[in-house]
């Protein structure tokens, strides 16, 4: 829609195309390309404001499932430190409860493993959370100095305009 709408306002204003429209179409042109212009940039703000969100939210997830791994981890940890305390007193009874802290170990080194990927995760959405950002404040502030010299060329136009009338 952008580009349309500035294709319209390039032909309305600098070609002499279509050959034989008046002024008074070619200003009709140019306003009607000039909305199609803002509407087009608005429904990028929209969608760069959505997406915006979107991400805020996959990095709430993400942030539920570290806080809910880190549980997990503290538990096995738990386990674990359990499991070696029974085995220290058991040691020379039960070769089963040797078997039992091996798997609880594995269990808190692979709850430390995932610990550590959600968090490197979590840390790569924040930046692509202030990127996407960063990048909303400079679609708004493209949008404003777009608007701005729109607004200045048809006052322009528009003293062009009066000057020919008188």
């Amino acid at each position: 829609m952008v580009g349309i709408g500035c294709l319209g306002e390039y032909i309305a204003e600098y070609t002499n195309w279509p050959a034989g429209w008046t002024q008074e179409q070619k200003h009709r042109l140019g306003r009607g390309s000039l909305i199609l212009l803002i509407i087009g940039i608005g429904a990028g703000l929209v969608s760069l404001m959505q997406t915006n969100g979107l991400s805020g939210e996959v990095i709430g997830s993400l942030g539920d499932k570290a806080e809910e791994s880190g549980a997990k981890a503290t538990l096995a940890l738990g386990t674990s430190d359990k499991a070696v305390a029974t085995s220290e007193h058991a040691l020379s009874q039960s070769s089963k409860a040797e078997g039992e802290a091996s798997s609880a170990s594995v269990l808190a080194q692979n709850a430390r493993r995932d610990v550590k990927v959600l968090g490197s995760d979590l840390i790569s959405l924040q930046g692509q959370a202030r990127y996407l950002s960063a990048k909303l404040t400079d679609a708004n502030r493209k949008a404003d100095e777009e608007l701005k010299a729109r607004l200045t060329l048809e006052a322009q136009l528009i003293n062009v305009e009066v000057c020919k009338a008188s």
